[in-house]
């Protein structure tokens, strides 16, 4: 199930086993909704598409470059989920292309992303274009470089949705590499003692049931005292 990451050597065989976990975070609370785990064989776009089998209506799924694809985009509208992607400047710019547009900064444009031969599509499913906006928002922070983000997303409405709206929304992802980092650090689920890969996942899914159980103190905390969620120290939370 979780081979060895590396081929082993004259002196000792292989014995250490990598296995690669997708998960989706609640941005308000943290809570892990879902995840999957599969072996560095399983690609997390894959991964993603078997999240995404269920129904994830009124959810805005916001992700990064490695799921800036075809494929977990039209998993994610199957899913009746709104979406809101980071692309790679080059996808960014082949979408454009596509469209007859130019991508510079300040793009607000409305497309459909239609798949080509080289886009994957989920099975079952049926590679149809999907309705979006490509938005390339200058982002300026101070004491950085200025930087250009491309987004794909399926909010429709420019005005209930502009692009700095959007810009302020994708940045908010990145409190899930710190969630991440509690789950792997905190919750000491970076290694799991396991020989066999049901003890492994059953570990993982009972690690992240004690992590969602202090996420949901915390957020039950935060409610009582009035104060956001992300003023709280998820390890003294824990301890």
């Amino acid at each position: 199930h979780f081979p060895p990451h590396r081929p082993g050597n004259c002196h000792k065989p292989p014995y250490w086993c990598l296995a690669r976990v997708v998960g989706i975070l609640c941005g308000a609370t943290g809570v892990v909704l879902d995840s999957a785990m599969g072996s560095l064989k399983a690609s997390e776009q894959v991964l993603s598409a078997q999240l995404l089998q269920r129904s994830w209506a009124d959810w805005l799924l916001v992700g990064d470059r490695n799921f800036g694809v075809y494929s977990v985009v039209r998993a994610a509208v199957a899913a009746h989920a709104q979406v809101l992607f980071r692309l790679t400047r080059a996808r960014a710019a082949k979408l454009a292309r596509l469209a007859g547009l130019t991508l510079v900064p300040g793009l607000d444009a409305p497309l459909r992303w239609s798949p080509t031969r080289q886009d994957q599509c989920p099975e079952a499913l049926t590679p149809v274009p999907i309705p979006g906006r490509l938005v390339a928002v200058r982002v300026q922070r101070l004491g950085f470089r200025p930087l250009i983000l491309y987004l794909f997303t399926t909010l429709l409405d420019p005005v209930a949705c502009p692009a700095q709206t959007l810009a302020s929304l994708y940045a908010q992802r990145w409190q899930v590499e710190l969630c991440f980092r509690y789950i792997k650090t905190q919750m000491e689920l970076g290694f799991l003692e396991c020989y066999s890969a049901q003890m492994a996942r059953k570990e993982w899914l009972a690690g992240l049931i004690a992590y969602n159980l202090i996420r949901w103190t915390m957020a039950a905390a935060a409610a009582l005292a009035q104060v956001p969620v992300k003023l709280l120290s998820f390890s003294r939370a824990r301890e």
